[in-house]
């Protein structure tokens, strides 16, 4: 695991979003929710996409812009279909919990940031992100 990575914000209807891969293909908006306790993904996208949880798991592999791949634990799914209209653009998914607990999570709001660093490292970096 690299020690962190940086990806792209975008902020949307108040809404964060960042973009992600699903199984080679994309990358597709996936709106950021630090108070999901799981990462749905449209049901919408999974059928698209003629993708299903890998057999005997509930998550699925996503992987973030730079190469940070990582599973969500449920693999739920729910229809997003009615949330487009008021964002103004298809979501393919939410980020919740299960992911972010894997990491410490960065949000810089003014560069339209999100970092994720490795936990087992973090204590390792100052504010500006260089190793001591």
């Amino acid at each position: 695991m690299t020690t962190m990575l940086r990806g792209v914000l975008l902020l949307i209807a108040l809404l964060t979003v960042c973009p992600l891969g699903i199984a080679n293909e994309g990358p597709f908006p996936f709106v950021l929710d630090t108070g999901s306790s799981d990462s749905p993904l449209a049901s919408e996208t999974l059928a698209e996409l003629g993708l299903r949880p890998a057999e005997g798991s509930r998550g699925v592999d996503l992987t973030f812009e730079g190469g940070l791949q990582v599973r969500t634990e449920g693999g739920d799914t729910a229809s997003m279909a009615g949330l487009w209209p008021l964002i103004k653009r298809r979501s393919y998914g939410v980020i919740g919990y299960d992911v972010f607990r894997q990491f410490v999570v960065e949000f810089d709001y003014g560069e339209k940031v999100v970092t994720f660093y490795d936990p087992s490292l973090f204590s390792r970096f100052i504010q500006d992100g260089t190793a001591r």
